[in-house]
């Protein structure tokens, strides 16, 4: 899920392909260049199933060297369409309304993704597995509903 307010231009430890099903995902490729007295700075992150395991927020990320400055590419994809991204690569993702997408991860490395955020502001983790949780159960719900109705339209 991306949380409204919350920083999500990241990348992956792994090629991601996309299907989006239902709605439309907006994407932001970000295309960074290093720079002493860049706007960005980067962070080592744990992955979800590690963060699970107990460990505290401060011990997810940790501040990398050096500054970026990045280029944005925006594009749309809409139900019916694919998209491709290559891991290790920067990216945010944001949807209107209710977007169903099914993705494929191929070639993964075992190492640490990264995010990205304002220098000088820290990001905000998204497994804080401490913090109030979102009910899933009415996304899911809706969703659901959503894929329903676009079957019973397709026949």
């Amino acid at each position: 899920l991306v949380v409204a307010g919350k920083l999500s231009m990241h990348d992956h430890r792994f090629d991601l392909t996309s299907d989006v099903l239902l709605g439309s995902i907006q994407h932001v490729e970000m295309i960074l260049t290093p720079d002493v007295s860049g706007t960005y700075q980067k962070w080592a992150i744990m992955n979800a199933r590690r963060a699970e395991e107990g460990r505290k927020v401060n011990e997810a990320l940790t501040l990398q060297p050096g500054r970026f400055n990045a280029r944005e590419a925006d594009y749309t994809i809409k139900a019916g369409q694919t998209y491709h991204f290559p891991r290790r690569c920067f990216h945010r993702s944001g949807v209107h309304e209710l977007a169903v997408t099914v993705v494929t991860k191929r070639k993964q490395e075992e190492q640490f993704a990264y995010v990205l955020s304002p220098t000088g502001v820290d990001p905000i983790y998204g497994f804080d597995f401490d913090a109030v949780r979102v009910d899933p159960e009415p996304i899911l719900e809706e969703a659901r509903q959503a894929l329903l109705a676009v079957v019973a339209r397709h026949g």
